[in-house]
């Protein structure tokens, strides 16, 4: 496994939703789950940065705080969903941080996301 720390300009974003995000519907955690990997997949060979990631779900009128947003993808990068690194530069000539939807990642979304894979689980369970 490899370890990503995220690296994040803490000042783009506010620790409250904005009024527009409060607004969207509420999500489950596994919605949010499955909103941050539909939206990996969508972007899968723009090279995504943690900004780009924030600005899809906010389209997308998804309500996922960007601490949220963080928490997933190390999630996702610590189950082999996703890795990340610094090969795209912004504007400025400054690296930046990429996050890639790994081939697993992309099973995952193909197969209906978290949600799917853990109501399969807990059928072949009671099946057992």
């Amino acid at each position: 496994m490899i370890e990503v720390f995220i690296h994040i300009d803490q000042n783009k974003y506010s620790d409250k939703l904005t009024d527009e995000q409060q607004a969207f519907p509420d999500l489950t955690l596994l919605q949010k789950y499955d909103a941050v990997l539909d939206v990996l997949s969508s972007l899968s060979g723009d090279a995504p940065t943690f900004d780009d990631i924030n600005a899809t779900l906010l389209k997308e009128k998804k309500k996922v705080h960007w601490g949220e947003v963080m928490d997933i993808l190390y999630t996702m990068i610590g189950d082999d969903y996703l890795y990340g690194h610094f090969t795209k530069t912004d504007a400025n000539g400054k690296p930046s941080q990429i996050f890639l939807i790994s081939f697993n990642g992309k099973y995952l979304k193909d197969t209906g996301g978290f949600e799917k894979k853990l109501e399969r689980e807990k059928a072949k369970e009671q099946l057992s």
